[in-house]
């Protein structure tokens, strides 16, 4: 994998983290809350659990990504490189389905979506160009 795909896999990953965090751990408060178009505590009562459970599923993302980075430097790369692109093209069609859902949430989407998408890019691109056939 070439270096430049790692840094936007690390990038998706740990924007992936991010978002675990904000929405498992820190959603109840009022900054974090409005980020996800909630107005009112109420609100955020309500949709919490959901908020909790897709946190989790943002952080095995990243761990995949992460892990497939780690694992395609040198210990196993096409396994790596396999992990790490799985996790990325997830991501991607998420943001895909984030924007399908509402137009409203495009900067979400783009933002949920940009660095899977350049790791993607980069691994088709560049990797797959520099390497021997």
């Amino acid at each position: 994998m070439h270096i430049s795909t790692k840094i936007f896999v690390l990038l998706a990953g740990l924007l992936h983290v991010l978002i675990f965090a904000m929405e498992s751990i820190f959603f109840m408060n009022e900054k974090v809350y409005v980020r996800f178009r909630l107005e009112t505590i109420e609100q955020a009562e309500i949709v919490k659990l959901f908020a909790y459970n897709q946190g989790w599923y943002n952080l095995f993302l990243a761990i995949a990504a992460l892990a497939g980075v780690f694992l395609s430097s040198k210990l196993k790369p096409n396994v790596g490189n396999t992990l790490s692109m799985y996790a990325c093209f997830s991501m991607l069609a998420a943001a895909l389905v984030l924007v399908t859902s509402s137009f409203e949430m495009v900067r979400a989407a783009c933002i949920q979506g940009f660095f899977p998408l350049l790791a993607i890019l980069t691994f088709f691109f560049i990797t797959k160009k520099s390497r021997p056939a």
